[in-house]
C-alpha cells in the first residue's frame, strides 16, 4: 500500500472524526454519542493501515479537536477514551485469553472514567453540580459508575460487531475493489 494512500486515507478519516466532533455544537444532546461514533471511525484505520497509523490519526484528531470542538466534554471523551479505545482493543484482543482481555478492557475504561471525572471537576467546576447529584441519594455515584460500565460493555460488543462487519462485508465489497482498480 502506497504512502500516498495511507496519508489520504488517514486524512479522510481524520476529517470525518473532526466533523463528527464539530456536530456536537449543533446537537448538544449527542455529546457522548458523536465522540463514540468518531471512535468507531478508527476501525477502518486499524484494519487498513495498522495500529501505528491509527495512533497517528487519533493524535491528529485529538490535537485539532482541542481547538475546534464546540463542546469541551465531547472533546475530552474522544481524547481520553473513545479515540484510542478501538486501537487498544485490537491489540488487547490478540491475547486470546478472554478473562484477561476483559479485565484489561474494564481497567482501561475505569481509569478513563476517573480521569474524565477529575478533569470535569477541575475544568467545568463540577463542585457546583455535585450537590444536585447527591439529592438522588448516597448511591448516586455507584449507580452512575455501574451504568457507565454497562454502557461500555455494550459499546465494546458493538465495536466487535462493527469491526466484523467492516472486515467481512465493507472491506471486500469496497476497499479491496478500490485497490484492484487502482492498479
Amino acid at each position: 500500500m502506497s504512502k500516498t494512500f495511507r496519508i489520504a486515507f488517514g486524512g479522510i478519516i481524520s476529517a470525518l472524526c473532526i466533523v463528527l466532533l464539530l456536530c456536537t455544537g449543533l446537537f448538544p444532546f449527542a455529546t457522548v454519542a458523536l465522540p463514540a461514533v468518531a471512535g468507531v471511525m478508527m476501525i477502518p484505520v486499524v484494519v487498513e493501515l495498522g495500529a501505528k497509523w491509527a495512533y497517528l490519526v487519533y493524535a491528529v484528531v485529538a490535537a485539532v479537536s482541542f481547538f475546534v470542538t464546540p463542546e469541551p466534554a465531547a472533546m475530552l471523551m474522544f481524547v481520553f477514551f473513545f479515540g484510542y479505545y478501538p486501537i487498544v482493543k485490537s491489540s488487547i484482543e490478540r491475547i486470546h485469553k478472554n478473562m484477561l482481555e476483559w479485565a484489561m478492557k474494564f481497567l482501561i475504561v475505569n481509569v478513563a472514567l476517573v480521569v474524565l471525572f477529575l478533569l470535569a471537576r477541575w475544568i467545568f467546576g463540577l463542585d457546583v453540580v455535585l450537590p444536585d447529584i447527591q439529592m438522588f441519594g448516597k448511591f448516586t455515584f455507584l449507580a452512575l459508575w455501574l451504568a457507565a460500565n454497562i454502557v461500555f460493555l455494550v459499546y465494546d460488543l458493538a465495536l466487535t460487531r462493527l469491526a466484523g462487519g467492516y472486515i467481512g462485508w465493507f472491506k471486500p465489497k469496497y476497499m479491496d475493489r478500490l485497490r484492484r482498480h487502482r492498479r
